[in-house]
C-alpha cells in the first residue's frame, strides 16, 4: 500500500467518524427539542428553569445551526448547541420529570 492510498483510507475513517458524532449530536439535540415540546408550560414555571418559550427558542437554535449551519465538523455554533443541550438534558430535564412525577 503505498503512501496515498494510506491517506485516502485514514481520510475515510475520519470522516466517517465525524459524520457518526454529527447524527449522534442530531439525534441527542431532536431528542431534547422533542422532551421539552412535551413538558408543560407550568412545570417549567414551578421549577424556576427559565419558561419553556426559552427553553424551545434555545434549543430549536441548536437544531437549526446543527443542521444548516456552516458544514465544518465542529464548528463553534455546533458546539455551544451542544452545551444548551447538554445543560437542559443535566439539569432541567430531571428537575421536570421530578416535578411532573408528583
Amino acid at each position: 500500500m503505498n503512501l496515498a492510498s494510506s491517506s485516502s483510507v485514514v481520510w475515510t475513517i475520519e470522516s466517517d467518524l465525524y459524520f457518526a458524532i454529527w447524527v449522534v449530536l442530531f439525534v441527542v439535540k431532536l431528542f431534547a427539542l422533542c422532551d421539552a415540546a412535551f413538558r408543560p408550560n407550568q412545570i417549567f414555571v414551578a421549577a424556576e428553569k427559565q419558561t419553556k418559550l426559552i427553553w424551545m427558542a434555545m434549543l430549536a437554535v441548536a437544531l437549526l445551526l446543527h443542521v444548516f449551519g456552516p458544514r465544518s465538523q465542529f464548528s463553534l455554533f455546533s458546539l455551544i448547541g451542544a452545551v444548551v443541550v447538554l445543560v437542559y438534558l443535566a439539569d432541567v430535564r430531571p428537575v421536570l420529570r421530578s416535578m411532573q412525577s408528583r
